[in-house]
């Protein structure tokens, strides 16, 4: 179960949006984040990441606590074991395909890779270095880094927006497949009503 109930106040210039989340959702399920642009979908994945800090609220996953204003608990990301994708990819532009993501995993599971790299078909990519991919190749790579951990909890922020059709379906079916293995919650946002029906539960 993840539970969350959480005010957040974002000061940008002269303008301040103050947003307040509550809900709670079983584990291992999709949940997707539908609606129109500013009503908080990606502040409410990045405070999910421990990204931002709420200013008042809890975050609790299972009985592990993420975030607590009252009690002053604020884990890191890599603490809540969180994989995140942003609609711009977050590759390092001097390492190889392979490097990107070997890089991510800290305890070596080369089988699990490979069958990533298998899954997301990134096998004639592994040598090119990510300026060199198309738009759809660098966002197939970024999910495919986010999951070489196995976290408990994916966020995905608009990743496919940008790709083609066939290839938005093909990386759907993946992540499904890979969500049902790891038994992982998955916090989507997407502006694409039948991606929202495909993916979530």
């Amino acid at each position: 179960m993840v539970k969350t109930q959480i005010d957040i106040t974002l000061a940008q210039g002269d303008l301040t949006n103050q947003f307040a989340f509550e809900f709670a959702v079983e584990s291992a399920s999709v949940v997707t984040l539908y609606g129109p642009s500013g009503e908080g979908k990606t502040t409410l994945l990045r405070a999910l990441a421990g990204l931002i800090h709420p200013h008042s609220g809890s975050i609790i996953y299972a009985d592990e606590t993420w975030f607590d204003s009252n009690q002053q608990v604020a884990k890191t990301p890599q603490e809540r074991g969180v994989g995140m994708v942003f609609q711009d990819h977050r590759l390092f532009p001097n390492m190889t395909v392979d490097q990107n993501l070997k890089f991510a995993v800290n305890a070596k599971d080369d089988q699990f890779v490979q069958e990533l790299i298998d899954l997301f078909q990134l096998n004639g990519l592994l040598d090119l270095y990510p300026p060199s991919l198309s738009g759809g190749q660098r966002q197939r790579v970024a999910i495919a880094q986010s999951l070489v951990q196995k976290p408990r909890v994916l966020l995905l922020d608009e990743p496919m927006s940008a790709l083609d059709e066939e290839t938005r379906k093909q990386i759907q079916e993946v992540i499904l497949a890979v969500h049902k293995r790891l038994k992982m919650t998955v916090f989507m946002v997407s502006h694409d009503l039948n991606e929202t029906l495909t993916m979530s539960d």
